[in-house]
């Protein structure tokens, strides 16, 4: 999140990153979990929205 933020924040111009890029063959594992639907009810909508992609 810190490229978009830098973008919006420097916006028509650039200014160089002083952090080290993701390289995600150095992670290794990625460790998802199931999402929160009280703490974040929008992400049901999300889901409630998509299921006509997958019906079309």
């Amino acid at each position: 999140m810190r490229l978009p933020l830098l973008y919006s924040i420097t916006w028509p111009h650039r200014v160089p990153m002083d952090y080290e890029r993701l390289d995600l063959a150095k992670v290794k594992t990625l460790t998802f979990s199931e999402p929160d639907m009280v703490k974040y009810p929008c992400i049901r909508l999300a889901y409630e929205a998509g299921e006509w992609m997958v019906i079309n």
